[in-house]
């Protein structure tokens, strides 16, 4: 399956034959706000798109049933673990803490915190090496179809286990 928003193709991580390099999670912690900013990304699924591509805050997006679909340029980088990989290296696993957590259907934005661990995939009985954790700010926007564009701001991220 294919996921087309006129800028770029990526494969959808559902039944791929790719191995994956790396595995990132997103835990939903807790949300600090709702609103009703529909256009802090942009109007139309396709701006918003196209906006986090450019941008330069890691930013996915998930679909209805929170599988992430999409990664921009500069997840693939954060996520990387000291190096950069393409779109099909990277699985991100979204998780909310709890069943409190509003849906984005609730919603048409809100901002939450998030905690983000990524580590290489491995096969093997040991676990892989541990990596740095992320807790930061993370604005979500309600797109078409239960789609939720996700902006993630690190400039703001307190950095755990560094």
């Amino acid at each position: 399956m294919w996921l087309s928003f006129n800028t770029q193709k990526q494969k959808l991580g559902l039944g791929s034959q790719r191995r994956q390099q790396v595995v990132s999670n997103v835990t939903v912690e807790c949300v600090t706000d709702t609103c009703v900013d529909l256009e802090g990304l942009g109007c139309t699924d396709e701006e918003r798109v196209m906006n986090m591509e450019k941008d330069t805050c890691p930013g996915f997006i998930s679909d209805g049933e929170d599988r992430v679909v999409w990664t921009n340029t500069a997840y693939r980088q954060m996520a990387g673990v000291g190096h950069v990989v393409d779109g099909e290296d990277v699985a991100v696993v979204l998780v909310r803490k709890d069943k409190w957590t509003p849906s984005p259907v609730t919603y048409p934005a809100f901002t939450c915190k998030v905690r983000v661990t990524s580590a290489p995939h491995s096969d093997r009985q040991t676990p892989p090496p541990c990596s740095p954790t992320l807790t930061l700010p993370c604005d979500v926007w309600r797109m078409e179809h239960g789609a939720c564009a996700w902006r993630l701001d690190v400039k703001a991220a307190l950095s755990l286990g560094r």
